[in-house]
């Protein structure tokens, strides 16, 4: 949102500007975009300035309190994982691997599930495919990961987070809604591109175009219990 102008590009946002661009940039409906601003104030909201980092810990978010309480984490801080970063990301390892506990992009990881999608679900991220990636992940992190967090609330919330992917991400077509989640489209999207080695790298993100060449958001608002719905279908297992 930050790389359209609906929040600052300085990493500083406050409650008003993130309520505008989660609504006017990707489309939340406004109870949607409650309960994230919700979870933001429990997590990295600085509470007398109403200001948050969408980066590491920055105290250009402090406030009078803030001698006290200290700086509110950054949305990717170490302090904040098991809030926003979680064992079993896409893109990230997790915490136990990763130096200072901070996910760091794996472009091998992140290939790796690109290509379950290519090889397996026609190239789309679907729900049906993120169950998948994510019943994979649960049983690695559980296997190989010996302070693997996997608890059901953040994992359920983490597997209908994901599932934004599909529900969210792709142009709008002429029903309101996103198009097929392509593995190009959500490439582009997050800012991962395959460099000359055949490594995918993280650069900069934007908004995918979709077949007319521009990317539209959802006219149909995504509600907070389409969220909570693609989360259950996703907890189905698969074969």
């Amino acid at each position: 949102m930050a790389n359209h102008g609906y929040i600052p590009r300085n990493g500083i946002t406050d409650m008003t500007q993130l309520a505008y661009g989660l609504q006017e940039g990707l489309g939340l409906a406004p109870d949607f975009t409650l309960v994230l601003i919700a979870f933001a104030l429990k997590t990295c909201v600085d509470l007398t300035t109403l200001k948050m980092s969408i980066g590491r810990t920055d105290s250009r978010t402090d406030g009078p309190l803030s001698v006290l309480l200290g700086t509110a984490p950054g949305l990717f801080s170490a302090e904040a994982h098991n809030k926003y970063e979680i064992d079993g990301s896409l893109g990230g390892d997790d915490a136990y691997f990763a130096p200072d506990k901070r996910s760091h992009f794996n472009g091998t990881r992140w290939n790796r599930w690109r290509q379950i999608a290519v090889e397996k679900y026609d190239g789309v991220m679907s729900i049906p495919w993120n169950s998948e990636v994510r019943s994979i992940q649960y049983k690695e992190c559980r296997d190989m990961n010996p302070e693997c967090h996997w608890a059901v609330v953040d994992q359920f919330a983490f597997y209908a987070a994901q599932n934004l992917i599909s529900t969210l991400i792709p142009s709008s077509e002429e029903n309101g809604k996103p198009g097929p989640a392509l593995v190009d489209t959500i490439d582009t999207f997050f800012g991962f591109h395959k460099d000359s080695t055949g490594q995918y790298t993280h650069g900069s993100s934007r908004f995918p175009p979709g077949s007319s060449g521009v990317w539209y958001r959802r006219t149909v608002p995504h509600t907070f219990p389409e969220f909570v719905e693609a989360g259950i279908a996703s907890l189905a297992p698969r074969k």
